[in-house]
């Protein structure tokens, strides 16, 4: 009976210990992870600057700012300016960092393809949801929601190729992943486009006329805002 116990134990332990493993190289367990090296991004070899930001703000005309009391409010009544302007990956990434609640960002741009990894940052996510108008609440709020579906701040990687044209998002991904799990390219995409979708539609000031990938360059027509609030 206690060898018996004894190997149910062993068995157990194995168990435990197999997929505190597994999460680990899928980037869920901190500690872990790091012995994996799953806890960071994918790097794709694109590094930005300040400068970069600075030149991809400049071209779209717009500024950021420090946010009102009502930031949602301050955003939607942002007028906006037409943009008819090229992108560099580097310029590209820094913009988009700035924009969405994601951090240690690469936009990697190749030909007409796209490769993203970064790391979704949810200390920014409270005041982007209320940024962008999608919920009213306090930060604790948010975050209990959050914190139910993304552990920890989970890197993530998508590639494939898209563009956007009068407001849509048109994208075919070749691979996406959270952490080191592979996710379905076609939920992933589902999720991309009710994403962007909804953020395109949310600004009065904001619109997209034609927006593609060309010789390893972002080119966007359209209207940006002139002022975005920091988050």
């Amino acid at each position: 009976m206690k060898k018996l116990l004894k190997l149910v134990v062993i068995f157990f332990l194995i168990l435990i210990l197999f997929s505190v493993l597994v999460l680990g190289y899928l980037g869920f367990v901190p500690g872990v992870s790091a012995l994996f090296g799953s806890n960071k991004p994918r790097d794709l070899g694109v590094r930005f600057t300040p400068e970069d930001l600075n030149k991809a703000q400049s071209k779209l005309g717009q500024a950021v700012v420090e946010p009102k009391s009502n930031p949602n409010q301050q955003f939607n009544s942002a007028q906006g300016n037409p943009v008819d302007a090229t992108l560099t990956q580097e310029e590209y990434s820094a913009h988009v960092q700035q924009i969405h609640p994601v951090s240690d960002l690469q936009i990697k741009l190749s030909g007409s393809s796209f490769e993203i990894s970064g790391r979704i940052d949810k200390s920014r996510i409270p005041q982007f949801v209320r940024t962008w108008g999608i919920a009213n609440a306090s930060d604790t709020e948010i975050l209990n929601v959050v914190n139910k579906y993304l552990p920890v701040d989970p890197i993530f990687y998508i590639s494939g190729t898209g563009g956007a044209s009068n407001n849509k998002l048109t994208v075919d991904l070749t691979k996406a992943e959270l952490g080191r799990m592979p996710v379905p390219t076609d939920q992933a995409e589902q999720i991309l486009k009710l994403y962007t979708e909804t953020l395109f539609n949310a600004v009065s000031g904001f619109s997209v006329e034609d927006s593609n990938i060309q010789g390893g360059q972002l080119r966007f027509k359209g209207s940006a805002v002139k002022e975005l609030p920091k988050y």
